[in-house]
């Protein structure tokens, strides 16, 4: 009767949902890990000790044979070996529901057993055949219908995507010849300015002559451009040298005034001068 073995994980979220003070929290997880048979029950005394609302109901209920023996290995009949060997949680079990489902749910007992027994034969020959072949199971329809029903899927998308493509090519060459028509349009449209013809007939002295005389024409107006520039910048830094005397001046007659004020203090004080 005491063969079975609790998930730790239920109990402890079980017993966070009671919402205990953290004494009865710690020492109601310390069953789980208590040394003998007679800690166990020393820690059951102790809750129900404590004056703590649903603290003593707990413990009454844990110190149910069937109950706290699933959850110590000193309080099972269950032998050390083989309560070791198993998992204290119920994950790997909770993982086999999805697969178990498959074949039926809310089953009379006889059938679920026989369910199950068909699943982990079917899983175990997957095993089988992966073992031997290197070919993996997964669990696909590969049935000739599904076949067909996939190619005939993959023709559909591949030709909504060529004809996409189409589409877009027309899109962009469309573009392209407007671009092209405005291009010539502006080439068209450009008036050629500062054009200057050489006649052939003229000889290349002249030619010479008139290119010399006309960057010396264009010197003597630079220069002619840069005297009131230079008349400019040379009374504007006669302007700012007066106005420095004057601010000197102007200091020179402040410091005069405080050494005069100075030397009336003195007297006044009869101090040296």
């Amino acid at each position: 009767m005491y063969l079975f073995k609790s998930c730790i994980i239920h109990f402890q979220r079980n017993l966070f949902n009671k919402h205990f003070s953290e004494e009865i929290y710690t020492l109601a997880k310390s069953i789980i890990t208590a040394p003998s048979f007679e800690s166990v029950e020393s820690i059951l005394n102790t809750i129900k000790s404590l004056d703590e609302a649903g603290a003593k109901d707990w413990a009454n209920y844990y110190e149910t044979p069937w109950i706290i023996s699933s959850l110590n290995i000193n309080m099972s009949k269950m032998e050390h070996q083989i309560w070791r060997k198993y998992e204290n949680n119920t994950n790997a079990a909770e993982a086999a529901h999805a697969l178990v489902n498959k074949s039926g749910k809310q089953l009379k007992l006889l059938t679920a057993i026989l369910n199950g027994k068909r699943h982990d034969e079917r899983l175990l020959k997957i095993q089988e055949v992966h073992d031997f072949s290197g070919i993996p199971y997964t669990r696909r329809d590969k049935s000739d219908v599904k076949k067909q029903q996939t190619a005939i899927n993959r023709k559909a998308t591949k030709l909504n995507k060529s004809g996409s493509k189409i589409s877009r090519k027309r899109k962009i060459s469309s573009t392209n010849v407007k671009e092209k028509r405005e291009k010539r349009l502006r080439q068209n449209n450009l008036q050629v300015t500062n054009v200057i013809e050489i006649e052939s007939d003229n000889d290349p002295q002249d030619i010479k002559n008139e290119i010399q005389a006309e960057s010396f024409g264009n010197m003597l107006t630079n220069e002619i451009n840069k005297e009131p520039i230079l008349n400019i910048e040379l009374e504007e830094r006669k302007m700012a040298l007066l106005e420095r005397q004057a601010k000197l001046r102007k200091e020179l007659a402040e410091a005069e005034a405080i050494e005069l004020q100075n030397r009336q203090l003195k007297i006044n004080l009869g101090l040296p001068l």
